[in-house]
């Protein structure tokens, strides 16, 4: 589910009255939140991965992880743990 749909349970002198119903309303947004979590997790994954090509090179035969490096490393795990309790609460 990732639209909502109003509901119109009464008309008021000419003023339509627009309701979500609050369990689809939070899990649109749980939904949502749990999509930016994975796009923000993505985007630290590219970072990190940026970052060694900087500081290794392609084709390195060995590995040196900067404190860059290390910094993505710890956000992107950040936010996949995030995006599992949004996973939970959107299903």
């Amino acid at each position: 589910m990732t639209e909502l749909k109003a509901h119109d349970p009464v008309d008021i002198q000419d003023f339509r009255v627009k309701v979500y119903l609050k369990y689809e309303a939070d899990e649109v947004i749980a939904h949502h939140k749990f999509k930016r979590c994975l796009d923000k997790a993505e985007m630290c994954k590219a970072r990190y991965d940026e970052e060694d090509a900087k500081v290794n090179g392609y084709g390195a035969s060995w590995d040196y992880e900067s404190k860059e490096m290390k910094y993505w490393e710890r956000w992107h795990k950040r936010w996949l743990k995030l995006a599992e309790k949004f996973k939970e609460e959107s299903t």
